[in-house]
């Protein structure tokens, strides 16, 4: 559960980057030091609609299948037992990107059943928007992250040159 934690917090931290880099391109379109992301915003293809997209597909992934509260974990490993594992990412490129679902089935479970169980929540999810709770919850894992970020100096440090690699100020 830790390294799933730490997997689906990493992920949600991506989205923040995507934002940082797209306001640092903003402020500064003569810095080179990203020559594809400037590209892509000079021609359109990249927009701060497209990476909170992005975002919100980070978030899905986390609403999916981040704890044993999750949509997928609470149906597929708690309740129906058909499954050992559950997890989903968001992998945003440039111009494109995939979204990850890993389901690691229990011994002799029909794959086709896993696929439909899977495709069924992520079709309640689509027809009803998240909860509430289920925000909150995503929220606070990502606070969480960024709060035991800081606990140790490395952290405070990465956290420091990161400010001051995008701001010019730490």
């Amino acid at each position: 559960p830790a390294f799933i934690g730490f997997i689906a917090s990493w992920l949600l931290h991506i989205g923040g980057v995507f934002i940082d880099n797209y306001q640092l391109l903003t402020r500064h379109p003569g810095n080179r030091e990203h020559p594809e992301l400037i590209a892509a915003i000079e021609k359109g293809t990249l927009s701060l609609a497209v990476l909170r997209a992005a975002i919100v597909f980070c978030f899905l992934a986390a609403i999916l299948t981040d704890g044993k509260n999750s949509r997928l974990y609470k149906r597929m490993v708690y309740t129906e037992q058909v499954a050992q594992d559950v997890g989903a990412f968001n992998d945003s490129q440039l111009l494109s990107g995939d979204f990850y679902l890993r389901i690691t089935g229990k011994e002799k479970i029909d794959l086709s059943r896993l696929q439909r169980e899977a495709l069924e929540e992520i079709a309640k999810l689509a027809s009803a928007p998240p909860t509430d709770e289920e925000l909150q919850r995503v929220k606070s894992s990502i606070e969480t992250g960024v709060v035991s970020g800081l606990e140790t100096v490395l952290g405070k440090a990465e956290q420091l040159n990161h400010y001051l690699y995008y701001t010019g100020d730490p």
